[in-house]
């Protein structure tokens, strides 16, 4: 007997959608290199970006601000709390994860902070 998965998909509300629409429109915008592919890792390929936390759908976009620096600890942070998921409820368990979302921020931003405004989201 094959089982039938069926995949659970998180749709960020429509401010995210908005940004992440920006984002895309302007490919040119080098700044934000860094981002996407930080955004590719952490939830296309590690399944960690959003989902619906009671009753709102929520993106890890959600959180970022209009101006100022992003460090690495609130990145991962919003990140479980896109999820719905506090890690200090059973730290051990998500350590390794959260190591994991440090070193590929750290990766691809290329330091443990970042200047949000270098993203470009915010142009009208």
């Amino acid at each position: 007997m094959v089982g039938r998965f069926r995949a659970v998909v998180a749709v960020p509300n429509r401010e995210a959608l908005a940004r992440m629409r920006s984002f895309v429109q302007h490919p040119s915008m080098t700044d934000r290199e860094p981002f996407h592919a930080l955004i590719t890792e952490v939830c296309v390929e590690r399944g960690w970006c959003g989902s619906v936390v009671d009753d709102r759908p929520m993106h890890v976009t959600d959180f970022l601000p209009d101006r100022g620096m992003v460090t690495v600890d609130q990145f991962v942070g919003w990140l479980f709390e896109a999820d719905g998921v506090d890690p200090s409820e059973d730290l051990p368990k998500w350590q390794k994860h959260i190591d994991g979302l440090r070193d590929a921020f750290i990766h691809h931003m290329g330091s443990s902070s970042f200047d949000v405004e270098r993203l470009a989201w915010f142009d009208n």
